[in-house]
């Protein structure tokens, strides 16, 4: 069975008077919410991760991190066959080698690689953002959060009406 996971990310503002650490010159901290979806062949939603992280990454770097940390959630509940869906083409193209990475995501497309050869089989696909609206829901929730948390078997009761609807647009398709 192929499960199929898809990466999101939100991204805001963050004033830096927010934490203890003040950014640096020329850098603001920004609270990045990565959220992650898997379902089943079926379509059915099987695991969620909504997870916060705090710096100041583009929106490039978060998308790459996201990718890094769907991958990672997918090994940690057992997942060894998946196909990894991201809308974020030059992150795509660069985890295929269709394009060079950027250095500042060079280190996480290379942890990319290294997790990948943990699955049986795995595969990277693009998927426009409309596509990644589930994902995106819970990375705008991460925000609210202080650590991760993750759903098994269940879908989280903020995005359920959305997780329904979703999979009836799926089945029909």
């Amino acid at each position: 069975m192929t499960w199929h996971a898809n990466i999101g990310k939100f991204l805001s503002k963050r004033s830096p008077f927010a934490s203890s650490t003040p950014p640096m010159p020329r850098q603001y901290k920004r609270k990045v919410g990565l959220g992650v979806i898997i379902r089943d062949s079926n379509g059915m939603v099987i695991a969620t991760l909504s997870s916060p992280m705090v710096g100041p990454l583009s929106a490039l770097e978060t998308e790459t991190k996201a990718l890094e940390t769907g991958l990672h959630f997918a090994l940690d509940i057992g997942i060894r066959d998946a196909v990894f869906e991201n809308d974020a083409l030059e992150v795509i193209n660069a985890v295929l080698g269709l394009a060079t990475p950027s250095s500042s995501t060079q280190f996480i497309v290379d942890g990319i690689h290294q997790q990948a050869c943990m699955f049986r089989s795995c595969c990277f696909t693009h998927n426009k953002r409309q596509g990644n609206v589930l994902a995106h829901m819970l990375a705008q929730y991460s925000k609210s959060l202080a650590s991760y948390v993750a759903w098994v078997e269940s879908c989280p009761s903020h995005i359920e009406q959305a997780c329904a609807q979703d999979f009836d647009v799926a089945s029909i398709v």
